[in-house]
């Protein structure tokens, strides 16, 4: 993304984006290291639940391959 992008989206007053992705996708993300925990918000109560639950996973799988 240029700087110019980067700016836009820097601003205080642009709103959050709301997104759908599969839980698949999610662990990925978290297994890749692209996504942290800090990096969003859960919106529900499931869904909170769901990334907690994967999280849990990731790891969990983590530890296995590092011992």
């Amino acid at each position: 993304m240029n700087s110019v992008n980067r700016t836009f989206f820097s601003n205080r007053n642009a709103h959050g984006v709301r997104l759908q992705m599969s839980a698949v996708k999610l662990i990925e993300l978290f297994e890749s290291g692209n996504l942290h925990l800090e990096d969003f918000r859960c919106l529900d109560p499931s869904s909170k639940d769901l990334v907690r639950r994967l999280l849990l996973s990731v790891s969990l799988n983590a530890d296995r391959h590092t011992c």
